[in-house]
């Protein structure tokens, strides 16, 4: 039976109206979006042969001024060398935030920062955009305590190839080789001990840096991990996203890495016809852009998945073999999340740090109450603002790590959510 979708004459005249309105907008951003990535392009260019470096290597930096408004410390864009889940060498663009005046004994303590979800376009990776310290409202915090931050963009993004989104150890080799290629950085003085902070995807990335980092980099001394809102259950994310609009922006950018991780994997298996007609498009748009088709789509009735990934035994298995592993008991975590995340729900959260709990993980969750709305109303715009908080929470935190103090663990308490989770 063919569904036939009713929708009342206004409703289409104000869509039409706001979408021409959105689209023209869309499209001058794009224009100036372009000729920006044009001028950009040069530095970002991979080298003929890529050098026979180690992964860290740095191999260009110049200051990054536009944009960034930060007293008593400078930012640069950097570009290094790291490598892909096979040891393959790849390229990453990045930033690196210095406080201003000498390091101390025995240098810097450095933060590597892992972003959230931008979209897979080179536009969308954050050392190439205007504004190359949003989402990041507890960086000056953290220079003033004269900490180097470094931020990678994850290679493939706005650098040559594919993006490794939600591939955790493609992603973990991205965030440490930063630390590594902050080493080399003239006059930075970053000392050897590090921790890892990241939101979302990033989180993802974090988290699983507390198993994946140390035998990686093991001249390094990773003395945590934290998390905002982080990614880490994927499988108990999908079941709860797969049917809504949040399936076009983040399902469209799995469907583009996960193909390029596990050979065999057909997106045609789980994704709608109109869902493979658009994915990859809609993977290379940036985040607002993305959304706004989201949107557009779903309130139209429109699906991105056929059906629950789940459901299909070669998409569960991916997806599964990429939920962070409990961490060891040496290795200090911290999440926080609040109970009406409309992107990152809190049930799978509770989920795996209970899991992680019973483990011996030394984990801390902070639970923090609905920052926009109420919890009955999981809202996108606790998610876009719950890094922040996050990152405030973690400043402190990480203090006290750089200090030596041993972390406490939250196991004893229970999630303050409305009802069991499922």
């Amino acid at each position: 039976m063919k569904l036939v979708l009713r929708v009342p004459a206004v409703v289409l005249a104000i869509v039409a109206i706001t979408g021409v309105a959105i689209a023209g907008w869309l499209l001058w951003d794009r224009a100036q979006t372009d000729q920006r990535q044009d001028a950009l392009a040069g530095f970002y260019t991979t080298p003929d042969p890529l050098p026979d470096a180690a992964p860290g290597a740095l191999i260009r930096y110049e200051p990054l001024t536009e944009g960034v408004d930060l007293p008593s410390a400078s930012a640069h864009r950097i570009l290094y060398v790291t490598e892909d889940t096979d040891g393959t060498p790849r390229v990453s663009g990045g930033r690196l935030f210095l406080p201003d005046g000498p390091a101390p004994p025995g240098g810097r303590p450095v933060i590597s920062w892992a972003h959230p979800t931008t979209g897979m376009g080179d536009a969308c990776a954050p050392s190439r955009t205007p504004h190359p310290t949003a989402l990041m409202d507890w960086l000056p915090a953290m220079l003033a305590r004269g900490w180097l931050v470094v931020a990678t963009d994850y290679a493939g993004l706005g650098t040559d190839g594919i993006e490794s989104y939600l591939i955790a150890e493609a992603e973990v080799h991205d965030v440490v080789n930063a630390v590594r290629a902050a080493r080399e950085f003239p006059s930075a003085g970053a000392s050897s001990t590090y921790g890892i902070f990241g939101h979302s995807q990033g989180g993802h990335a974090s988290l699983w840096a507390g198993t994946l980092a140390p035998g990686y980099a093991p001249e390094l001394d990773l003395v945590g991990v934290a998390g905002a809102a982080p990614a880490a259950p994927l499988t108990g994310l999908v079941a709860d996203v797969w049917d809504t609009d949040l399936a076009w922006v983040i399902g469209a950018e799995v469907m583009v890495s996960y193909p390029a991780r596990y050979p065999g994997l057909d997106p045609a298996d789980v994704v709608t016809p109109a869902g493979l007609g658009a994915y990859e498009n809609l993977a290379e748009d940036c985040l607002l852009a993305a959304g706004v088709e989201a949107e557009i789509r779903q309130s139209f009735g429109q699906r991105f998945f056929a059906s629950n990934p789940l459901d299909n035994p070669a998409w569960k298995a991916a997806i599964a073999d990429q939920d962070a592993p409990a961490t060891p008991p040496d290795m200090p975590v911290l999440v926080t999340q609040s109970i009406n995340d409309g992107v990152v729900a809190p049930g799978p959260i509770a989920d795996m740090t209970s899991e992680w709990c019973d483990a011996g993980s030394t984990i801390t969750t902070v639970w923090l109450g609905p920052l926009r709305g109420t919890q009955a109303k999981p809202s996108l715009l606790t998610h876009m603002v719950e890094g922040a908080i996050g990152g405030s929470i973690a400043t402190t935190w990480f203090e006290e790590r750089f200090a030596g103090e041993p972390a406490a663990t939250s196991c004893s308490q229970q999630a303050p959510l409305a009802a069991p989770v499922p």
